[in-house]
Order: C-alpha cells, then structure tokens, then sequence
C-alpha cells in the first residue's frame, strides 16, 4: 500500500499505479485510515485531506461505486476543523462543494469501510 506521510510526498496518480484495481481501492482506504490517525485536526492539515480526496475520486473501482460519502462522513466526524476548511474552499471548487455535501450516519460509514475493505481483500 502506498504511504501518504506529508503534503510534499504525496504519490502521483503512476506511483499508485498498481496491477490490480482492487488492491489499489484497497490500499486507498487503508491510507484513509492512516491520514486520519497521523494528522491533527488542524485547518492547515485541510490540502493533505483534499490531495487525497482528488486521488480517491481518481480510482477505478471494478464495478461497485466508491464509498465516498463513507469517507466524506468520516472526515466530518473525525476531522471537523479539516472538513469546515474543505467546505470553505468548495465555495471556490465544485467537487468540493458536492462532496462536502453528502453524508451519512457515521457509525454505518465506518462500518460500510470495513466491510469495503474485508470485501477487496478476499
């Protein structure tokens, strides 16, 4: 799985690039998780958050959606501060306007994740 650690490393759409787009959803999600332990939150940790979205959205999922509002609902729980920064800058940005405006009830979100995950890995 590819390691997001700080805004200056943040992987390019080829270093992500892996031969199995399952293993790469996969790894995708664990990094979620990584983002939200090792990050405050903090607004100015909001560009880690967004870069990571974007390359989110850039998955290619083998049939089933990508569970963005799982993740969108999340960020919203977890990372408050960082989701009103990510808001704030969707008055500027259409995606994140949209994906700041979907949500779900966040105890399914992150039972819907691990599911996703479990489901990937077989």
């Amino acid at each position: 799985a590819t390691s997001l650690c700080c805004r200056s490393s943040l992987p390019s759409e080829g270093e992500v690039n892996l031969n199995n787009s399952k293993h790469h959803l996969e790894g995708m999600i664990e990094n979620f998780f990584e983002l939200l332990k090792k990050y405050s939150d903090n607004p100015d940790n909001a560009d880690i958050f967004i870069n990571f979205i974007r390359l989110f959205l850039r998955t290619k999922s083998s049939g089933a959606p990508l569970p963005t509002v799982e993740l969108m609902s999340l960020i919203k729980k977890e990372k408050p501060e960082i989701f009103a920064a990510i808001r704030q800058r969707g008055k500027y940005d259409l995606l994140l306007e949209f994906v700041t405006s979907i949500h779900m009830d966040t105890a399914n979100a992150e039972e819907r994740m691990k599911q996703y995950l479990s489901k990937i890995a077989i």
